[in-house]
């Protein structure tokens, strides 16, 4: 049986890997590394110097906001060419 704190890793590491698909290697790792407690080198190997559970909520909370103004991003252009559509962006 794996342990939380592996378990924890690897689900950085799965959001990581898809992140950096999404937005590229440079913005990812930038990310990433805004964290307290998280380090991700060059290669992608990362090194957690705080407790996994409180990395991970802060990991996916920083994530989010991307993902948020991402989303608000794309859907801007769309609400103008539908003006009658009347939804509020965040």
């Amino acid at each position: 049986m794996k342990s939380l704190e592996k378990e924890y890793r690897e689900v950085i590491k799965e959001i990581l890997i898809h992140q950096t698909n999404l937005l590229g290697k440079k913005i990812a790792y930038s990310k990433a590394n805004k964290i307290i407690g998280l380090e991700v080198d060059k290669n992608g190997h990362i090194n957690l110097t705080r407790d996994s559970f409180e990395v991970l909520q802060d990991f996916v909370h920083e994530y989010s906001k991307l993902s948020a103004l991402v989303f608000k991003y794309q859907l801007g252009p769309i609400l103008q060419r539908h003006p009658d559509v009347a939804i509020s962006i965040f």
